[in-house]
């Protein structure tokens, strides 16, 4: 028994494309930065030094917490489901108390929450 092998041409050629290698746009860095990003790093790098110098108090974790969770739950409920999808009707004081715990997570207003939401979909 012996072995065969297979041997492929490879072409130098470039493809058969519309597009030229040359045509094709190629970023200028690979990393940018505006000022939200930069704002971002340094409010963690803050925060991350204010834990290491300073050790808040039980309550003050368990408010952090509470609070984490209301503006999740006015993001979910309130901007994505009750705005974006309008999958339920919901009475002023709850539309009103969604549109405050939504607006603590400070992800924009319920207008611009929704509309960018709304193109993920298309």
């Amino acid at each position: 028994m012996s072995a065969t092998t297979q041997t492929t041409r490879v072409s130098t050629e470039p493809p058969a494309s519309s597009k030229s290698a040359s045509t094709i746009p190629t970023p200028t860095r690979a990393f940018h930065l505006d000022a939200a990003g930069i704002t971002v790093i340094v409010v963690h790098a803050v925060a991350a030094l204010s834990l290491a110098l300073y050790t808040p108090a039980t309550k003050t974790w368990i408010l952090t917490y509470a609070i984490w969770q209301l503006a999740t739950l006015g993001i979910t409920v309130g901007y994505h489901r009750l705005w974006s999808h309008r999958a339920y009707k919901a009475t002023l004081p709850l539309r009103a108390l969604l549109a405050v715990m939504g607006a603590m997570a400070f992800q924009g207003s319920i207008r611009w929450w929704t509309q960018r939401h709304r193109l993920h979909h298309r």
